[in-house]
């Protein structure tokens, strides 16, 4: 997906710059996924409820 770059930085904006502690990608598509290990901050916890 062409627009994730812009997400990654609107939540980047929204949370002072600190990534996610915990994400949890439950859609079952590939690019949700990628974009959430995107938005986990390092040593956070990707919660995968739906795979591709």
């Amino acid at each position: 997906m062409s627009g994730h770059w812009k997400r990654n930085e609107k939540v980047g904006e929204l949370i002072n710059g600190n990534f996610c502690e915990r994400v949890i990608g439950c859609t079952g598509k590939e690019w949700p996924l990628n974009l959430a290990g995107e938005l986990a901050a390092e040593c956070g916890r990707l919660i995968i409820a739906g795979f591709h």
